[in-house]
């Protein structure tokens, strides 16, 4: 009888010996995310978990999926169905995929300030994740020089993965529409000096402004006379004007002391007059071309000259 009480009992002791847990092993993974998604469906972190009494397995993962962009701890656990042990390891989604950008068509305008124009435009972005940063060097609404501008803006994803796109903005001044004068008259005299560095010029050229004109400021606008192969340009702002009207510039141009004035006569009529001095004259023409421009109004005639 007590033979067979010590037999069972070794037998027993054989078959718990023989259920062992199984070994669950983990590793990192990193994975890009799926095209046009900011995630991975599924990421498998089983380093090869196995049971080591030959057992068939059950492996689950908690979280199991899907998982986002960015760094997820997962917990990976081994079953046989009696016994079970656990293992856990990062999943890491990487966000490789550039945004998507689209620039606006070139952009073309016009202005009247010599410094340019502002410019308005609107790029769009997507991206498979939320976050993006667009930029421009020249933000919407600024002002753009005259002449060309090449514009590149960039979009910028959350992960830092970048993509351009790129337009052109045109400003052109606006066209300027030139009035001529009507009822020109021009006069142009020479005064001889002791010296022939000494010489003096006198211009004078009555107008009436033409049709569709729109007056004249020339306290604001650039007044430039022309006679022959002299030129004196009046910048905008230089005139002063008096309590009768008469506009009055004094200053140094072409080397010489230059006075000029534009008076306002009967019938809507103008008067420039223009003296500068001393000059070199010595070869000068006549007859000779002159021609007055205010702003956007202007005339002249060819005349002969008196030398004096």
């Amino acid at each position: 009888m007590k033979d067979w009480v010590v037999e069972i009992a070794c037998q027993r002791e054989q078959f718990l010996a023989l259920t062992r847990a199984p070994d669950a092993r983990c590793q990192p993974v990193t994975l890009p995310a799926i095209q046009n998604s900011c995630a991975v469906t599924t990421a498998s972190i089983d380093n090869g978990s196995s049971d080591p009494d030959g057992d068939p397995l059950t492996l689950t993962q908690s979280p199991a999926g899907p998982y986002p962009v960015g760094t997820t701890t997962i917990t990976l656990t081994a079953s046989d169905g009696t016994l079970s042990s656990q293992c856990s390891a990062m999943v890491t989604v990487t966000d490789n995929q550039a945004p998507a950008i689209t620039c606006p068509a070139d952009q073309s305008v016009t202005t009247t300030s010599s410094t340019g124009a502002p410019v308005n435009f609107s790029p769009t972005a997507t991206d498979n994740c939320a976050t993006i940063i667009t930029s421009c060097p020249l933000a919407s609404g600024s002002t753009f020089p005259l002449g060309t501008t090449a514009v590149t803006c960039t979009a910028t994803d959350g992960a830092g993965v970048q993509n351009s796109c790129g337009f052109n903005v045109h400003v052109a001044p606006v066209p300027v529409t030139t009035v001529p004068f009507t009822n020109v008259k021009a006069k142009v005299e020479v005064e001889r000096g002791p010296a022939a560095v000494d010489d003096e010029l006198e211009f004078k050229l009555a107008f009436t402004l033409g049709a569709g004109n729109n007056g004249i400021a020339p306290r604001t606008e650039v007044v430039k006379a022309q006679v022959g192969p002299l030129t004196f340009t009046m910048p905008a702002g230089s005139f002063r004007v008096d309590n009768r009207g008469h506009y009055k510039f004094a200053g140094t141009l072409n080397g010489a002391r230059v006075q000029a004035s534009i008076s306002p006569l009967k019938n809507g009529r103008y008067e420039f007059q223009l003296e500068a001095k001393p000059l070199n004259l010595t070869t000068f023409p006549s007859p000779v071309a002159t021609q007055l421009v205010i702003c956007n109004d202007s005339g002249g005639a060819t005349v002969p000259v008196a030398f004096e």
